[in-house]
């Protein structure tokens, strides 16, 4: 850990991204993509806000070391997920996007002949391991999938786990489980406020 980011979570596997002010007075919100690197391919899961582009593209191609990107995977059509897709096709042209790639022919159709439509079950083949794509429990859009990469047994959930964390130096880069937990007013919602939430506000709530 340097105390922000990239940081190697494993030799196979690259967190980056940057940081923005989050709607929480006082924190920050994390805008991630993670790349993972196999013997026979990497895929980049989640583009990268576009904000971020300078920063990530020199994380990325660090950690590539002069190997080729062959997958990019946009977990949903979000900006922060999916802001930076074009960027990395042009800049890999032998890569092709996965996901569900629905209406992507309408945004970017220079690149229509280089999505490959997923579901759940479908996997990717890296060679020293393999990324499974999983139907999610909670969807931020209606096209969001999970991936489980078997090696490093990580699974990437889009958004269904968020992370912020206290506007503090130095813990760009940590997890969850090393940073003090925020304040109880953050994680729990009092009653009488979530009486007045819709249901939908109500799952997703803090």
């Amino acid at each position: 850990m340097t105390g922000t980011l990239p940081r190697a979570i494993t030799p196979e596997l690259l967190w980056t991204g940057g940081c923005m002010a989050a709607s929480v007075p006082g924190m920050l919100a994390h805008y991630s993509c993670y790349l993972v690197r196999g013997r026979q391919g990497a895929m980049l899961v989640d583009t990268g806000h576009p904000a971020h582009r300078e920063q990530v593209t020199a994380d990325v191609l660090a950690f590539l070391d002069g190997a080729a990107l062959t997958h990019i995977f946009p977990t949903h059509g979000e900006l922060p997920h999916a802001g930076l897709l074009a960027h990395w096709l042009e800049l890999f042209p032998e890569a092709v996007a996965v996901g569900d790639m629905r209406d992507w022919q309408f945004y970017l159709p220079q690149h229509s002949a280089r999505f490959r439509q997923v579901a759940d079950g479908d996997a990717v083949d890296l060679g020293d391991r393999r990324i499974t794509f999983i139907a999610p429990i909670w969807r931020d859009l209606p096209d969001t999938l999970w991936a489980w990469d078997d090696t490093s047994r990580t699974l990437f959930v889009s958004d269904a786990c968020a992370c912020f964390h206290p506007h503090a130096p130095g813990q760009s880069d940590r997890f969850t489980s090393e940073v003090v937990p925020p304040d109880i007013a953050i994680m729990w919602t009092p009653p009488s406020s979530a009486a007045r939430m819709a249901p939908w506000s109500m799952i997703g709530g803090g």
